[in-house]
């Protein structure tokens, strides 16, 4: 998590990642008005001192992190708490919404199960393993929605 917050453009490269096949920033710059290639350079790391020939660009979640971060934090804890909370709730949403989509006889409940099982082994795998933060965090990630989706359909954990 702190690796998207202090490189938000780890979070637009594995948007883009994941939709392979498709033409993703795209589909984002249509959904935001913008440029194709202004999302394109969102997903690129920026010029910095750790990375000179970086060209890629301030995206909105980077402006969205630094005004919670350097703003909101400071005037106004509860309305970002409850920004975050909203975010959170948005994804969860989503999970249970997935979850509900699957048809929950025995098979699929223990398919499902192996799955939060395999994605908590991987975890802890990159951890030993030494994976960089973006690997272990997507691993993670996995871990986290497969885990919940199992919980939404009535599975023991």
């Amino acid at each position: 998590m702190r690796d998207y917050l202090q490189r938000p453009h780890l979070f637009y490269r594995s948007l883009f990642d994941a939709a392979e096949g498709t033409r993703p920033a795209r589909e984002l710059a249509d959904i935001l008005g913008l440029a194709e290639s202004t999302v394109n350079r969102y997903a690129r790391e920026r010029e910095s001192d750790e990375a000179p020939t970086g060209t890629g660009a301030r995206s909105d979640l980077e402006r969205f992190i630094l005004t919670i971060k350097h703003f909101g934090l400071k005037y106004d804890l509860e309305g970002c708490q409850a920004i975050v909370s909203s975010l959170q709730q948005l994804v969860d949403d989503e999970i249970h919404r997935r979850a509900a989509l699957m048809l929950t006889t025995d098979a699929q409940r223990a398919e499902l199960k192996e799955r939060a099982l395999e994605q908590t082994g991987r975890v802890a795998l990159a951890v030993g393993l030494d994976k960089s933060a973006p690997e272990i965090l997507r691993e993670h990630a996995a871990q986290s929605v497969a885990i919940k989706m199992f919980s939404a359909i009535g599975g023991e954990g």
